[in-house]
């Protein structure tokens, strides 16, 4: 039988960091609130709320994370902000075709005001 070479890559890592700034009027602790939106915003950037998942080569708007937010913490939200970087201030992230996006709790900061 013959026998081939397959090469292929696996982009790098890019991270997505988020900036979600809510009311600060909800009965539950705001660590409770917290861990509830940045779960709620993994889930929607991996498409396990049924969405579309954050995909190498696409534009990730942040309305995209509005609903899963206001659904999974109950709260006022005042913006949600997305970027490269931490604190971010846009409104949209594109992902280049040779980067593979990943976020995580640690890369979503929220303020309650």
């Amino acid at each position: 039988a013959p026998t081939y070479d397959i090469k292929f890559e696996r982009p790098p890592d890019f991270n997505v960091y988020f900036a979600v700034t809510v009311q600060n009027l909800s009965g539950l602790p705001n660590a409770t609130v917290e861990t509830a939106i940045q779960n709620a915003i993994v889930a929607a950037f991996i498409g396990s709320d049924g969405g579309t998942r954050a995909r190498i080569g696409s534009t990730i708007l942040a309305t995209r994370f509005i609903l899963p937010v206001s659904m999974a913490a109950q709260v006022a939200i005042l913006s949600i902000f997305i970027g490269s970087a931490p604190a971010p201030v846009g409104v949209s992230q594109y992902v280049q075709i040779d980067q593979a996006p990943v976020t995580s709790a640690a890369n979503i900061a929220v303020t309650f005001i």
